[in-house]
């Protein structure tokens, strides 16, 4: 599971971002990290292997120009640098992130057929690599690829087709489904974010400087309220002082809602294991809570966690500690995050 972060605002997005992500990278991300803005007319936007630290001590990335822009902190899955998001469209004319994984459409022959008719079009992947990695798309030359790199292509050859952002993005996510969320900045559009969600996390708050939406909303500074979930199977735009959702014209599968009943069972589920006062991490909670949702449909577990953590947090019933694991390649670490109760922690 990756992390994502997003302005739209009056203040210079960077700084925003990177305050934003090094509260939530551990959760998810941290073995990989991107920033984009956009500014001017162009996108501006650094990455690497590593955490943010990394990110900041080896790139420009907090002085990057502009008041909107996305960032993002990814999983251990593979490849180098240029496997960090964000991937940039064609000619630069957009940088998209994702978070989450083909899930239940796994089998789904479209990302391969997508990537092969974008390729005879002119347009290039640079996450392109000889050798296979993990169970990501293979091109027809027996390369690997990433998906969202595929994905920001195929967003782009929409767009540069006469399509806004928010109909190139539902339309590629119609064409590709996936249980993922989506982020885009275009030069096209540049007073918007634009956010395709089918069901992985995505929050949306308000403050007087603008919208922030970010995967964890306690990842938002103190001062943003108004806070909300993006609707799932819907492509929601994001301007500094508003949003609107369009939802998918032809969802492929159904996502099920976080009922009170489902909310209320993982409350209680995960209350439970905290008592026997051993950290957990978000995959964990995640585990315990995905068999409340249908088999063989994407679930909102992902969603429910972060969200129970949210509402604990603010209870003061938890607290979250940072610890030092393995990182992409032998010689990096990553920051993972274990959920404590408040009580342990005090008597330790």
């Amino acid at each position: 599971m990756c992390n994502i972060a997003g302005y739209n605002g009056t203040k210079r997005a960077a700084p925003v971002l990177i305050d934003m992500m090094l509260r939530e990278e551990g959760f998810g991300g941290g073995y990989y990290s991107g920033l984009a803005t956009l500014h001017e007319g162009k996108i501006h936007y650094a990455k690497l292997t590593g955490g943010m630290n990394r990110l900041l001590s080896l790139t420009d990335a907090a002085s990057l120009p502009g008041n909107i822009g996305i960032i993002h902190s990814r999983s251990k899955s593979g490849g180098g640098d240029e496997w960090a998001h964000p991937f940039i469209g064609r000619d630069g004319s957009a940088a998209y992130v994702a978070n989450g994984a083909p899930g239940i459409f796994k089998d789904s022959p479209a990302t391969g057929e997508i990537a092969a008719q974008l390729i005879q079009a002119g347009y290039k992947f640079t996450s392109r690599a000889e050798k296979r990695i993990g169970s990501y798309p293979r091109l027809p030359d027996g390369s690997c690829v990433h998906m969202s790199d595929i994905m920001c292509q195929r967003i782009t050859w929409h767009i540069q087709s006469g399509m806004s952002g928010a109909e190139a993005m539902t339309r590629a996510f119609e064409e590709m489904p996936a249980e993922i969320v989506g982020v885009l900045l275009s030069i096209a559009e540049p007073e918007q974010i634009t956010v395709a969600r089918v069901n992985m996390p995505m929050t949306l708050g308000f403050s007087e400087d603008g919208a922030y939406i970010s995967t964890a909303a306690i990842a938002f500074p103190n001062y943003v309220g108004h806070v909300t979930l993006l609707p799932e199977n819907a492509t929601s735009i994001i301007t500094h002082n508003g949003f609107s959702c369009i939802p998918f014209t032809h969802p492929k599968a159904k996502v099920e809602a976080i009922t009170p009943y489902i909310w209320k069972c993982a409350y209680s589920f995960i209350e439970e294991k905290l008592s026997d006062e051993k950290p957990l991490s978000i995959g964990a909670m995640c585990s315990l809570c995905e068999p409340l949702f249908m088999k063989d449909a994407p679930d909102q577990s992902a969603m429910l966690v972060y969200e129970i953590l949210r509402c604990m947090n603010d209870q003061k019933r938890i607290q979250i500690k940072p610890k030092a694991v393995p990182g992409a390649f032998d010689d990096l670490t990553a920051l993972r995050f274990y959920i404590e109760p408040y009580e342990f922690i005090k008597e330790n």
